[in-house]
């Protein structure tokens, strides 16, 4: 059968067979005329490779395990193939999770502006800020993995402590939990800002300057931390939860948090 026979057969496109049988995976008999001419064993080894490909083998893998004998080695790459895919469920699961929160803080973001709670988070989060001056190729795996990482913000804690007028400064960046860190192997520098695990004091803000916010943002968080006797523990990092562009000037809403400890 021709190729455009093979194609219909087995439901996979002519790029693709073709792209097999250069990388050596399928070896039709070349006619005198040029054109290749497949066999039903090649329906079948195609449709061997298609699952193998499902499974996210790669094709050099499969490659290998055609031309070896070694029962061992085959079984070695599903036990390899195996061990990712569970890395990867657990890495879905977390995916699952941290949409789950995000869309939690969606909804509660115009309902609970400026409520504040107390929150315990387990993993150390990672912000890199492009303001800080980070080397611009650890900057740049940062936002390679954007898909797993936030749109964040930076306060200084003396700032919520001390200003109560005005504006304060702000940072934007974007920020990932160690999970995350370790499993992208994402570089950290000194440049690269820690909030360890602990209690946070935590509320959601709303902003319109990814630069500066109004002192009277923080009246709540403060008020509560004062009221309560806490300590500052960290900066006050947060992530964005919903972008408001209705009106000419868009509106960030941002869940920010700040560690807090006993005063002894």
């Amino acid at each position: 059968m021709n190729i455009q026979e093979l194609s219909n057969r087995t439901h996979i496109n002519k790029e693709t067979i073709r792209s097999y049988r250069l990388k050596g995976l399928l070896r039709p008999i070349q006619a005198d005329n040029g054109y290749y001419e497949y066999s039903e064993e090649d329906v079948y080894i195609l449709l061997y490779i298609r699952q193998l490909r499902d499974y996210g083998m790669p094709l050099e893998h499969i490659r290998h395990a055609f031309d070896t004998l070694e029962s061992d080695y085959q079984v070695a790459l599903y036990d390899q193939q195996i061990a990712e895919t569970e890395a990867e469920i657990e890495r879905l699961k977390k995916r699952v999770d941290s949409l789950k929160k995000t869309k939690q803080h969606q909804e509660l973001s115009k309902a609970n502006l400026n409520r504040v709670e107390i929150e315990y988070y387990e993993e150390t989060k990672y912000d890199i800020y492009p303001s800080d001056g980070p080397d611009s190729e650890i900057l740049s795996k940062w936002l390679q993995n954007i898909n797993m990482c936030t749109i964040t913000l930076n306060i200084d804690k003396n700032e919520l402590a001390m200003t109560t007028h005005g504006k304060i400064p702000i940072k934007a960046g974007i920020g990932t939990f160690q999970w995350f860190v370790k499993r992208a192997d994402l570089p950290l520098t000194p440049k690269i800002v820690q909030f360890p695990s602990g209690y946070y004091c935590s509320a959601i803000i709303e902003v319109d300057n990814i630069h500066a916010l109004d002192a009277s943002c923080l009246i709540p968080i403060r008020n509560y931390i004062n009221e309560h006797h806490y300590t500052l523990g960290s900066d006050v990092t947060g992530f964005l939860v919903r972008v408001d562009y209705s009106k000419v000037q868009p509106r960030f809403y941002f869940r920010i948090r700040v560690l807090i400890k006993n005063k002894d």
